[in-house]
């Protein structure tokens, strides 16, 4: 039976908001998943995450360091943007799944098509300085994979 999944960014936010245009590489390395265990080096969309038929899906940001260098920084999840590719189903009703205070929160179809499909879609956050404010917000994206479960 299925579960609930959180899935966790976790930012070097100080670092990466002062990257005037981020690489890849920069993300790789400034970027991770809770629970990651891609091999050192690897590309951040190569971080997949086991998703369940009928069960809800959460996407949250959070500093790397917030006691420390990231401190003053929050990084929101905006939205989450379905990519199709070949004849790949979504496993949400919608293509984009918008936000709310930062927090992506939606349920995967309860359809069996999608038991072993994988799927890119693309992760869009801000890291927002200082933290708590009306400060000036830089926007990103990444594509990690989710893949069905029963």
């Amino acid at each position: 039976m299925g579960k609930d999944v959180s899935i966790k960014l976790i930012v070097n936010a100080e670092t990466l908001y002062n990257i005037t245009n981020p690489t890849p590489g920069d993300y790789s390395i400034n970027c991770r998943f809770e629970g990651d265990t891609r091999p050192p080096g690897s590309p951040l969309g190569s971080y997949e995450t086991n998703v369940y038929l009928d069960k809800k899906v959460e996407w949250i940001g959070d500093t790397n360091n917030p006691n420390g260098i990231d401190k003053d920084y929050s990084v929101n999840i905006d939205n989450i943007v379905y990519e199709p590719t070949g004849t790949d189903k979504n496993f949400f009703n919608r293509q984009i799944v918008c936000g709310k205070n930062g927090i992506v929160s939606v349920k995967v179809k309860n359809d069996p098509n999608l038991v072993n499909q994988i799927d890119v879609y693309t992760i869009n956050f801000s890291i927002v300085y200082p933290k708590g404010s009306q400060g000036v917000p830089k926007y990103y994206n990444i594509d990690p994979r989710l893949k069905g479960n029963p």
